[in-house]
C-alpha cells in the first residue's frame, strides 16, 4: 500500500479521502492490518490498472498491463486507444523522416 501512495504521489489522507474512507479507518491497512475486501474493492475502483497480486503479496508489476504482442494478445480495453496512439505518433515519426530523405 505504502509503494501505490509514492506512485500516486498520495499522503495517506489523501488516499483515504480517495478511496472515500475514514482516515482512521483506511490507517489500519498501513500498519499492518490485514485488508478487507471492502477496502480491496475500494482501492480497485479507484486504480483499476493496479495488479490485485502485487498489492496483496507484492508480486508481480504494479500494473496488470498487456501491450499488444500479437493478434490474439490481451489488454485492456481502456488502453487500446493509447497503443493506437502512440503507434500512429510512431508512423507520422517515420513519415516526416522518410520526407526529409
Amino acid at each position: 500500500m505504502k509503494l501505490l501512495l509514492a506512485d500516486e504521489g498520495l499522503s495517506q489522507k489523501e488516499f483515504a479521502e480517495k478511496v472515500n474512507m475514514n482516515y482512521a479507518h483506511a490507517n489500519k491497512f498501513f500498519t499492518g492490518r490485514t485488508p478487507n475486501m471492502e477496502f480491496i474493492s475500494k482501492v480497485l475502483e479507484i486504480f483499476p490498472d493496479v495488479n490485485l497480486k502485487w498489492l496483496l503479496f507484492a508480486q508481480g508489476e504494479r500494473t496488470d498491463q498487456h501491450v499488444l504482442h500479437e493478434a490474439n494478445g490481451t489488454y485492456k480495453r481502456a488502453d487500446a486507444m493509447k497503443y493506437v496512439n502512440q503507434i500512429e505518433e510512431k508512423l507520422n515519426e517515420l513519415k516526416r523522416f522518410l520526407a526529409q530523405n
